[in-house]
């Protein structure tokens, strides 16, 4: 990942995106048992003269045991191993390597009604920092988390539906054995570390219901609904505080879905996200429509955008599709796409040109604008290369 966000094209511009033109290099190999890939990643930071403080990707390397049973079946583990290595001849870089293993005891009890999930999971950091002019000390971090999750699955049947009703709860606990050295996100807030941060976990309870209704005469699927709140552990108060509250409902109509997210805030009182998704298809056409609303935490500022997408699935394997995205808060076009698709069994090729929205100026109704040609080839189980190309950039 990149996060580099803080040079201007102009002084009297901001609010920009797209600054980046990505070059990608992945090779993966992929069984029942196990999943690697060798992920490079070049970046091309179009508003510099060089790329000399732009962090690469050179590269990531992915290692993957999925879950399988240990010692018997009601236990079971799998293995997590990533090596990155960012670095740029300006700046601070690392190198990362990072492990994660959980293991999880499952049974269910009371004639199948109850499942109980025990867990500990393990996540280890080794952070080795290059350019390091500042002597940040290189740093370590492992935690395990104790997790224990008990949930209930109910089946209403009636004339003409099916009711289920699914109840969870999650208990998480974390136990910090190791941490040295300087780590943004836990012992560190020096920006300069931010792109090596880690997550540390907090002690929290979360409760979740869920509930779908069926069509009884086919099983097909009517109304989906989760609501899910957890409470964090304060370790200065010692006191439970409740977090953000989430509610997600979707309803299944012949031809597509209607989904709403919300999430609602518990300490400013008020909706701080919601994004409603209306998709439909028939007959190989398809018509999308994303709408986003965003409150910010602290200035209470609203973000609203709308999103549509029309398209045409063809000769099995080929696609074509038009998308375009609004800003309705401050009434600007911020993207265009066009795109074609081909998705054989074995690889896959798209092709997408972009115009899109660089820069706006706070002064005038000015406008700086980008045309981006994105292609992607993907040779299924063995590689898939991505390239951008930017040829065209004017003001509007």
């Amino acid at each position: 990942d990149v996060d580099y966000i803080n040079t201007k094209y102009d002084t009297k511009i901001a609010n920009y995106t797209n600054k980046f033109l990505e070059s990608q290099l992945k090779y993966y190999y992929n069984t029942n048992q196990y999943y690697s890939d060798i992920d490079i990643r070049y970046y091309n930071d179009i508003s510099k003269k060089n790329n000399d403080d732009v962090l690469q990707n050179i590269p990531t390397i992915n290692l993957h045991k999925y879950s399988s049973a240990f010692f018997f079946d009601l236990l079971s583990y799998s293995i997590n191993i990533s090596s990155s290595k960012k670095d740029r001849k300006v700046g601070l870089g690392a190198k990362t390597t990072q492990a994660y293993i959980p293991i999880t005891y499952s049974s269910y009890f009371f004639n199948n009604y109850i499942l109980l999930n025990i867990s500990q999971q393990f996540n280890y950091t080794n952070i080795s920092y290059l350019n390091n002019i500042d002597n940040f000390d290189n740093a370590n971090y492992l935690e395990k988390n104790s997790i224990i999750s008990i949930s209930t699955d109910l089946v209403g049947k009636y004339d003409n539906y099916i009711h289920t009703i699914k109840t969870d709860i999650t208990y998480t606990s974390p136990t910090i054995f190791r941490q040295d050295g300087d780590i943004y996100g836990v012992n560190s807030t020096n920006s300069t570390l931010y792109p090596f941060a880690v997550t540390k976990t907090q002690k929290n309870i979360a409760f979740s219901l869920t509930q779908s209704i069926y069509d009884r005469n086919d099983t097909k699927q009517i109304i989906n609904h989760t609501i899910t709140q957890s409470y964090v552990y304060d370790t200065e108060e010692s006191i439970y505080k409740k977090n953000d509250l989430k509610n997600d409902i979707t309803l299944f109509y012949p031809y597509g879905t209607l989904s709403n997210r919300i999430i609602y805030n518990n300490d400013i009182k008020k909706i701080t996200s919601s994004a409603t998704t209306l998709k439909s298809s028939y007959n190989g056409y398809f018509a999308n429509i994303y709408y986003t609303y965003t409150r910010d935490k602290t200035t209470l500022d609203t973000q609203k955008n709308i999103q549509y997408d029309l398209g045409l699935s063809f000769a099995r394997y080929y696609k074509i599709s038009y998308k375009d995205e609004y800003d309705i808060t401050n009434k600007i076009s911020k993207k265009k796409e066009y795109l074609f698709n081909i998705n054989k069994k074995c690889w896959a090729v798209n092709f997408k040109l972009v115009d899109s929205l660089v820069a706006s100026s706070t002064i005038n109704d000015e406008t700086l604008r980008q045309n981006i040609l994105y292609m992607e080839f993907n040779l299924k189980q063995l590689f898939k290369l991505n390239q951008k190309y930017k040829f065209k950039e004017r003001v509007q």
